[in-house]
């Protein structure tokens, strides 16, 4: 035993004579010592190989690189055959070039990249072909040419914006701009910039006339209204949390316009809050004229609701007469009425802005009026001048007569900052920075 350890020690081994067991045993170490070097070596190499290998192959096309890359994402994911351990390196690599799996990834690739280009040349001439062809029966052509195309995406796209109701709260809201020409996103874009904007109306709250508090908040008038929705310049506002005093004498318009506006409060999430608790909503069932007491409201056009005009009879409806002047019998010639227009009208109460305001409590300094009278825009306006209010932002309607003349404006304090369809939008400068401009 002591020269069988002294011959191990040696490096030599012990022949079968001296012990045929201990042979037996040395021999079977030896062979699985050499088989778990040898499939480490292979696993080595295999593991430290990346998909792409960053090595330099010289000489292969670009078309066996493709099926060397198919070929070790087959082995990947066990499509392929295993390795045989007797193949030859480049074999081991995945450079055989009779790998089914291989050809058949490549053909696939490169048809699908003809038919994708196929099909695209294709959709070209068949869309080139119908511009040409059906364009011009469907205005198309024309639509392009005169840049209404542009319009019509300027329309939606300008008209999407987002905004945050609570400013403690990290939540934004999607709205879209209802008024009719695109006047909300006008008025909103000029506000940001406005520093008179964040302090220019201030009210005072007296909780049961023990604490007064003042603060600072933005309330905008509609006098007509309409439905508070569809072409609405104060809609968005008043989702916004403006406070809103709502004119339309029309009943059925008044009616809408409620339902639409407790609509739109009831979607927003926020409507318990701080804001929506402090938000003031009039509605005004009546009509802004240049008199107190009750008008006949007709249609010019009894199939077009949205023609609605004014007329008033003295002395049918028995409305209260005002101071009479050149300019108050001007207004009763245009709103003078035939008895078959009185027929066919409603009664409705009127009144002027300057009770309108004290009955409101309408602050002298508020944020923004939008006047869509049906021809007592002028009227109203000019009694609100006289009257001392001055809105920060005017939006006026010139559709039934001529549009205001902006150096009239200039000297009242009004500088025209936008025009939106036929509606001109004013901002408040100040009549001594007006005259100044001079």
């Amino acid at each position: 035993m002591l020269t069988q350890r002294n011959a191990t020690t040696n490096g030599s081994y012990p022949t079968h004579s001296s012990s045929p067991s201990l042979n037996t045993k040395l021999g079977v170490h030896q062979q699985v010592d050499d088989e778990e070097s040898r499939l480490s070596d292979v696993a080595c190499n295999y593991d430290k190989e990346p998909i792409m290998p960053n090595v330099t192959l010289g000489g292969t096309s670009y078309l066996q690189r493709l099926k060397l890359v198919a070929r070790r994402i087959l082995s990947k994911y066990g499509w392929s055959k295993s390795l045989d351990s007797n193949k030859s390196g480049s074999e081991r690599n995945g450079m055989d070039s009779n790998f089914p799996f291989c050809k058949i990834l490549c053909i696939t690739i490169i048809g699908f990249f003809i038919a994708f280009t196929i099909f695209g040349y294709l959709t070209f001439v068949m869309a080139r072909n119908w511009l040409m062809n059906s364009a011009p029966d469907l205005l198309i052509t024309q639509l392009v040419r005169k840049g209404n195309l542009k319009h019509l995406l300027h329309q939606v796209i300008d008209r999407v914006y987002l905004y945050d109701l609570e400013k403690n709260e990290p939540k934004l809201f999607l709205g879209m701009d209802t008024s009719h020409d695109g006047e909300f996103t006008a008025l909103v874009r000029h506000m940001l910039n406005n520093e008179d904007f964040y302090h220019y109306e201030t009210s005072n709250n007296n909780n049961n006339g023990k604490n007064s508090e003042i603060r600072n908040t933005h309330t905008i008038v509609d006098i007509g209204a309409h439905d508070c929705l569809s072409g609405s310049n104060s809609f968005n506002f008043i989702k916004m949390g403006f406070d809103a005093i709502l004119v339309e004498p029309f009943p059925n318009n008044m009616k809408l316009c409620k339902y639409n506006l407790e609509r739109a409060r009831k979607s927003f999430v926020g409507d318990k809050g701080a804001v929506r608790m402090k938000q003031r909503i009039e509605f005004v069932e009546a009509a802004i004229t240049s008199q107190d007491g009750m008008s006949v409201l007709g249609n010019r056009d009894d199939t077009d609701a949205w023609g609605m005009q004014f007329f008033v009879d003295n002395k049918k409806s028995g409305a209260i007469a005002g101071p009479v002047n050149a300019a108050t019998q001007q207004d009763e010639k245009h709103l003078d009425v035939t008895s078959d227009s009185t027929n066919n009208g409603i009664l409705v109460k009127t009144m002027t802005f300057s009770t309108f305001a004290a009955q409101y409590n309408l602050p002298k300094k508020f944020t923004a009026l939008s006047i869509d009278a049906e021809g007592q825009d002028l009227n109203i306006l000019l009694e609100m001048m006289r009257s001392g209010y001055r809105p920060l932002y005017l939006i006026y309607e010139g559709l039934h007569g001529t549009g205001l003349k902006i150096e009239g404006m200039a000297k009242h304090g009004y500088k025209l900052v936008a025009e939106r369809g036929w509606n001109q939008i004013y901002v408040y400068r100040g009549v001594d920075d007006a005259a100044a401009k001079k």
